[in-house]
């Protein structure tokens, strides 16, 4: 079985991800037009699926760096930022 780990993995050691006409590691994300469009490029690049199903979204989650989103990203993405300003000061 494919897992969402094995995806994440086979996209960043494998250059034939370029063939989704985006850089993610470059690109403003929140300025694409149909993210789960990309997603869905991404996934039948090692032969999945993407689909909004609970399981799948589920399984994506999971394996979300969470350290990088919050200490890293925020900062390229106003989203974001905005989203970890509130959780933070939700937690404080």
């Amino acid at each position: 079985m494919t897992t969402t780990s094995s995806i994440c993995c086979s996209i960043v050691s494998n250059p034939s991800a370029l063939a989704v006409g985006f850089d993610p590691s470059t690109e403003d994300m929140e300025q694409r037009s149909h993210p789960a469009g990309d997603m869905d490029t991404i996934y039948r690049l090692v032969g999945k699926q993407y689909s909004k199903s609970k399981e799948v979204v589920q399984e994506t989650v999971k394996v979300l760096d969470y350290a990088r989103l919050y200490l890293e990203l925020p900062d390229r993405y106003a989203s974001l930022k905005q989203l970890v300003t509130h959780l933070s000061r939700f937690l404080a």
